[in-house]
């Protein structure tokens, strides 16, 4: 009935890591030759070629991850998303500083191309641009992407930001004396954005609820968050209408810590999102487990269930549920629900 998830999601995942990777080498190393560092063992030449084959690499990674994105049925993406920044309904203003920063680096290429034509001075006044694309790029990777919470991915962010924070560090303390104060003022400010960009990720992206505050669409929250009512069947039976004989179906959510010490964990049917399931689960380990099910806007299930420390057990109607659950490489937890008749 469902599907696993969409290749294009992963390869949408995947190039946007990647194109981080290769911008932030880009950057670094247009850092470190515009304050003339070079090596006995490495002519300047060879840095030079290095850098232009990285950004045209980069360019590549990022058409990728657009035209991903775009094909990728999950968000809905039309193509004027991915042109016109701030117009996407799903959450617009992070996608929407994906855009500018693609548009930047697009301006970088393009102006490259005619650097001939333009002239050195309106080149490189353009070429700043690449300064301005980096961090607009890293902000709309946090916000907008799935990996915010993936140690992983946070490990190689704050990589990738190390390495130009060392970079710039290291650009302005070769600079000439005269301009001092322009130099501390510069470093001042970088130390002070990547504090403000750590802040920000910990009391952001990192908290759970993000997807709901970042601007996703109702409709793709999938019953995000805690149970608006209790369920009112308090017996294994559930007074509900039956689930189909037969299913089987794979969801993916996320769980949630209360503030009371229960646990509020929500998954949708991967695919169609047609399919909800919210589990309510109790502060203490023993206590039953309320078990909701939700197809489309109609409650068919709300009954308590058992766990077992793998599989949420319960009878709905005339229905056996069984769901499997599990970790996923996101950071998320994966489901499968199957269905069965009742033995009598």
């Amino acid at each position: 009935m469902a599907s696993n998830p969409s290749v294009l999601w992963y390869v949408t995942r995947a190039s946007g890591l990647v194109s981080l990777l290769l911008l932030t080498a880009v950057v670094v190393l247009g850092i470190l030759l515009g304050a003339r560092w070079a090596s006995p063992d490495w002519p300047v030449f060879l840095s030079q070629a290095m850098h232009r084959f990285l950004s045209l690499t980069a360019v590549v990674f990022i058409v990728l991850h657009v035209t991903t994105a775009v094909l990728d049925p999950f968000a809905h993406l039309g193509l004027s998303d991915a042109f016109i920044p701030f117009t996407s309904a799903y959450r617009t203003l992070w996608l929407g500083l994906g855009v500018v920063a693609s548009e930047l680096i697009a301006a970088l290429v393009i102006t490259s191309l005619l650097r001939a034509k333009l002239g050195f001075r309106t080149w490189r006044a353009i070429h700043w641009l690449a300064y301005a694309s980096w961090p607009i790029a890293m902000v709309h990777g946090l916000g907008t992407g799935t990996d915010a919470r993936v140690w992983w991915a946070l490990l190689l962010d704050a990589g990738c930001l190390g390495a130009v924070v060392i970079a710039i560090a290291m650009r302005l303390a070769s600079g000439p004396l005269r301009w001092v104060a322009v130099r501390a003022l510069a470093g001042i400010l970088t130390a002070a954005g990547s504090i403000a960009l750590g802040i920000w990720t910990v009391t952001g992206p990192m908290q759970s609820g993000w997807a709901r505050a970042a601007g996703t669409p109702t409709g793709l929250l999938a019953g995000h968050g805690a149970l608006s009512s209790p369920p009112t069947s308090s017996g294994s039976r559930s007074s509900q209408a039956s689930l189909p004989v037969g299913l089987a179906v794979r969801l993916r959510g996320t769980g949630v810590q209360n503030s009371d010490g229960s646990g509020t964990i929500t998954l949708v049917e991967e695919g169609t999102q047609n399919l909800q399931i919210t589990l309510n689960v109790p502060a203490d380990v023993g206590g039953p487990i309320q078990l909701r099910v939700t197809q489309g806007t109609s409650i068919v299930c709300s009954t308590t269930a058992t766990f077992n420390g793998q599989v949420v057990a319960a009878v709905c109607g005339a229905t056996q549920v069984n769901l499997e659950l599990g970790s996923s490489d996101d950071g998320g937890i994966r489901g499968t629900l199957t269905t069965a008749a009742v033995t009598p």
